[in-house]
């Protein structure tokens, strides 16, 4: 899913990427003269979608093209009407057949779909619903898709945001990891931009929380990888960028694929565990 907005190249401030790792949900905010832009991002593992929000200070301040792609890996782009676009395709010959849906829900202003791409103008706030199924599952991958972008997109923004957090957090609650009781050097380490923090650490200055911090990043990257009834955490992590990544992503057994549950047991995470051991019982 690709997002091209119309803002061009204008003076912006106060820009800000967020990871929230207790609730799952990834951040944007910036301004761009005096209206705050703002965008939220999750995965969510009740409702098999990715959701995108977005949200504005002032009303109809919101414009953007959306659009499916898969370059230079091209699948057919249809649309059956004017919030939703779809894309189908096979992973090489006689490969796994793919399809991928993206529909939208907006207040204010107008939405249309204009040949490859969704056309929002003028909106006062966007929810985005992306589904993606294979064959792997499914024999028709378009129609399971499309049912659950269908279902998700019956409730309402904050249904899915809580779901989502209700069930990731039950999940990552579970541990909590102190490193540090001063909390006056806690109070002046979490004033420091996440960048700033590991290039002082880099140049080995002490950040004990910082190390906490990456502990639970682990613990996260299992939690959003690997579900019940899902395919094991591979190489590269089912939310790379690539679609040629390192060793095509998939699973080696001499000891890669082991490495990505050492944290499972020990991390208070057994739900997690469960995929590796349903795909070693189809490897036999």
């Amino acid at each position: 899913m690709r997002l091209q907005f119309d803002h061009g190249l204008p003076d912006h401030s106060d820009y800000q990427r967020e990871l929230n790792l207790r609730k799952g949900i990834a951040s944007v905010t910036f301004k761009i003269g005096d209206i705050q832009y703002n965008r939220d991002i999750f995965a969510s593992a009740v409702n098999h979608v990715l959701v995108v929000r977005l949200t504005a200070s002032e009303p109809g301040a919101i414009s953007f093209t959306a659009r499916l792609s898969r370059r230079p890996f091209e699948g057919e782009i249809k649309h059956s009407h004017d919030r939703l676009l779809t894309m189908e395709g096979s992973c090489g010959a006689d490969g796994i057949r793919y399809a991928s849906v993206l529909m939208s829900c907006i207040k204010g202003g107008t939405c249309r779909t204009v040949g490859n791409y969704m056309d929002i103008r003028g909106a006062d706030a966007v929810t985005l619903i992306l589904a993606a199924q294979t064959s792997f599952r499914f024999m028709d991958p378009r129609a399971e898709a499309i049912r659950q972008a269908e279902s998700a997109a019956s409730l309402t923004y904050e249904q899915l945001r809580e779901a989502h957090i209700l069930d990731h957090s039950a999940l990552f609650d579970r541990v909590s990891l102190n490193l540090s009781s001063e909390e006056a050097f806690n109070e002046a380490c979490r004033e420091k931009t996440t960048s700033e923090r590991l290039r002082l650490y880099k140049q080995g200055g002490e950040d004990p929380l910082l190390e906490a911090i990456f502990y639970q990043y682990g613990r996260y990257l299992l939690i959003a990888s690997s579900r019940p009834g899902s395919l094991p955490a591979n190489l590269q992590g089912i939310w790379n960028e690539s679609f040629t990544p390192p060793w095509e992503s998939d699973y080696h057994l001499n000891i890669n694929l082991q490495m990505n549950y050492w944290i499972a047991e020990t991390g208070n995470l057994s739900e997690c565990h469960s995929p590796l051991f349903d795909f070693l019982d189809r490897l036999a």
